[in-house]
């Protein structure tokens, strides 16, 4: 039972396209993967006057909500005038497309961050001491479910 569910997880799905080595573990990440790099472009955007095309019917739909709708948008990019539901999304957009500088910044070395959540993941990991050890072998964990999942696999070996 065990090893069926692990290769639930392990099974990788192979892009079949000449001169293509990807590989994904969900097979629609590699239909996303197909529509997009190796067929062509048939889905045009709806505004008149814009030129761009998309591979699949999905990305057109995101691209016209993003660039050209006004509807449910409550954050805009002043530099390239693209809407945003989500003010991670815009902050991200701002973070990779015009260099903004991150909005969380760790307290201890400075590093920056885009999302709190991450910044407060690297500080857990590298700035706190685990308080996650192994009492059998002195192995420090992040959080309780990998010490569990430790101490688990090595109650097989024994």
């Amino acid at each position: 039972m065990y090893f069926f569910f692990l290769s639930l997880f392990t099974e990788r799905h192979y892009c079949m396209h000449q001169g293509c080595h990807v590989s994904y573990s969900h097979k629609s990440n590699l239909k996303f993967h197909v529509a997009s790099a190796h067929q062509d472009k048939t889905y045009k955007c709806f505004e008149l006057g814009c030129d761009k095309e998309f591979p699949t019917s999905y990305q057109r739909s995101s691209h016209y909500r993003q660039a050209h709708s006004s509807e449910d948008c409550k954050w805009w990019c002043k530099k390239c005038k693209r809407g945003f539901e989500k003010n991670q999304d815009f902050f991200g957009h701002m973070s990779s497309k015009h260099g903004a500088k991150k909005m969380n910044v760790c307290p201890h070395c400075g590093k920056g961050y885009g999302q709190r959540s991450t910044m407060y993941r690297h500080i857990r990991r590298k700035h706190t001491e685990p308080e996650n050890t192994c009492s059998s072998c002195g192995e420090e964990f992040d959080d309780d479910d990998a010490l569990t999942d430790h101490k688990k696999k090595n109650k097989k070996n024994e």
